[in-house]
């Protein structure tokens, strides 16, 4: 690395004063960050060391030597005078080092966007806390910060969007290019760990590694995610929309398996792909030579408008087509049909359209509401059952697991209120609501309103967390730390702790933090991923 790098100073026709002087500011901004983090002495001491030899160097090359020494080239080489001189070359690269910016390509690129304070912090590991600025600057400038602090915690896919929008230059397309390949890389290589865990069965160990290879925008493990939100395989909860929206992004990439999963959506009669779009897919996958797609193509779709051929399901009885068609007609601006239909669907107690009508009385006439929630709970909906529970709160708003974790002195009435609320809860976690379930352990938990049981807490957080709700792994992590319902266990106390944090439950990276920065019960001290958390969190950052 060059010492003008290590330095950010330009030395040409600079005086030894001048370069010493930036040497005194890379000083004190050390000394100051060692003072802070007595820990960090060593790397200090030897980044102290560093500056100063480098201050050294650029006065020997550029004071001492002359002007027209300076300026020699080589015309047969592109090299500066630094690299010109193999004594010099091999000097420079004395001034590189393992930590953060001490890679010459890194530091070259990156040693001009940043002041002296925060390169310093970015040395020493400490990301978190390093501002990337705010667009009333030059956008490329904090662009490229950011793309590079996202580089260094390893969202490649976000450095790689900044690095896009950071300007034409060749050192950031360059920069780009590379954050591509590598995420093309990583992404193939979580893909394989998680196709490792399916094969092996190990279902709980599929959604970290498949989630990161999303992240990587790895296009077959947006199609293995996609059909896991939709179908709600390995643990990860359903959500339809997301997971159809994974299908249609991996089709438009032309992956062929995507194409043909969302034509059999189409055929299963989902409602939010039409025939026009089952058609078009059902061509790319034919065109990528599937062959039952090609046969599917022969039979043809049926890309009449949607409203004739929901009137035509509704002749033959569906129910959920009459709930489709009010819908429509509300859309084009039929309010006369719409409401014709919506009665037809409630009458017929289609769930969709029992919600619809208790949320249109809840605020008018709240007996008739619950009186549409009980017809929809009788139909299996959790929904329903859940916004029963909220009903029995009559003379208060805060819900059980609320009040659980506060002060539990509260009135007879209320407590009852809770208990009822508490009861259609379970009934939905029972039902195999995830949403119910975590809950129902913060319940068990805290004996409010029922008896305390953290066997039971334990149980109903462990199906949520098995199920993939971030806030059950947090629960669980911390059932594993303190022995509640389960043997104290560090290591898995980190390890759901990891996987909460790394679905965005701050608590969990707060615990991260802790953890690792101090060492805990055989969990050895770890700052880099003490600062990976602390940077998650947000704390610290612009």
């Amino acid at each position: 690395m060059r010492p003008q790098t290590v330095l950010k100073i330009d030395p040409v026709g600079k005086s030894a004063d001048e370069i010493y002087a930036v040497r005194d500011q890379w000083i004190s901004a050390y000394e100051k960050y060692i003072e802070e983090n007595p820990d960090k002495e060593d790397l200090g001491e030897l980044l102290i060391r560093r500056v100063t030899r480098a201050a050294d160097m650029l006065v020997e090359r550029y004071v001492e030597v002359p002007l027209d020494e300076q300026n020699k080239k080589d015309p047969d080489s592109d090299f500066d005078f630094d690299n010109y001189n193999p004594e010099y070359k091999d000097a420079n690269a004395s001034l590189d080092g393992d930590f953060p910016l001490g890679d010459a390509y890194d530091a070259d690129f990156i040693t001009p966007y940043f002041t002296i304070e925060n390169l310093v912090r970015i040395q020493f590991g400490e990301t978190h806390s390093v501002p990337t600025g705010h667009f009333v600057e030059p956008a490329y400038d904090v662009l490229i910060r950011k793309g590079f602090i996202y580089e260094l915690m390893g969202d490649l896919a976000q450095a790689e969007a900044c690095y896009r929008g950071g300007g034409m230059s060749e050192s950031v397309r360059r920069r780009e290019f590379e954050c591509r390949r590598k995420k093309d890389v990583e992404g193939e290589m979580a893909y394989a760990t998680a196709q490792h865990h399916m094969e092996s069965g190990e279902w709980s160990k599929v959604y970290d590694h498949l989630q990161k290879a999303v992240d990587m925008e790895n296009i077959d493990a947006m199609v293995d995610m996609g059909l896991s939100l939709i179908y709600g395989t390995f643990g990860i909860p359903t959500s339809y929309d997301e997971g159809l929206e994974l299908l249609r992004k991996a089709a438009m990439y032309g992956n062929m398996r995507a194409c043909v999963e969302i034509v059999e959506l189409y055929d299963s009669g989902s409602s939010a792909i039409d025939g026009e779009e089952a058609e078009k897919y059902c061509k790319k996958a034919a065109e990528a030579g599937d062959k039952s797609a090609a046969v599917r193509l022969e039979d043809g779709f049926d890309t009449r408008p949607l409203i004739e051929i929901l009137e035509e399901q509704a002749q033959k009885g569906s129910v959920d087509a009459l709930w489709y068609l009010s819908r429509e007609y509300s859309r084009i601006g039929d309010d006369e049909k719409s409401v014709e239909y919506l009665i037809r669907a409630t009458d017929a107690d289609q769930i969709d359209a029992l919600l619809y009508m208790a949320d249109m009385h809840l605020d008018s006439d709240a007996y008739q509401a619950e009186e549409y929630f009980r017809r929809a709970a009788e139909k299996g909906s959790e929904k329903a059952i859940i916004a029963l529970g909220t009903l029995a709160l009559k003379d208060t708003e805060i819900p059980f697991w609320i009040q659980a974790t506060g002060s539990q002195e509260t009135s007879d009435v209320i407590r009852e209120q809770h208990k009822t609320q508490f009861a259609w809860y379970l009934l939905a976690a029972e039902g195999g609501l995830t949403e119910a379930m975590t809950k129902v352990s913060v319940a068990y938990h805290y004996g409010y309103p029922c008896d305390k049981n953290d066997d039971a807490a334990f149980l109903w957080a462990s199906r949520a967390a098995d199920n993939g709700d971030a806030t059950a792994m947090y629960q669980i992590g911390y059932f594993y730390e303190n022995a509640c319902g389960c043997d104290k266990d560090m290591n898995a106390a980190a390890l759901f702790y990891t996987q909460a944090a790394e679905a965005g439950i701050f608590e969990a990276m707060m615990r991260l933090v802790e953890i690792y920065g101090c060492g805990k019960d055989g969990i050895e001290k770890d700052a880099a991923k003490a600062n990976r958390y602390r940077f998650m969190s947000g704390i610290g950052r612009d």
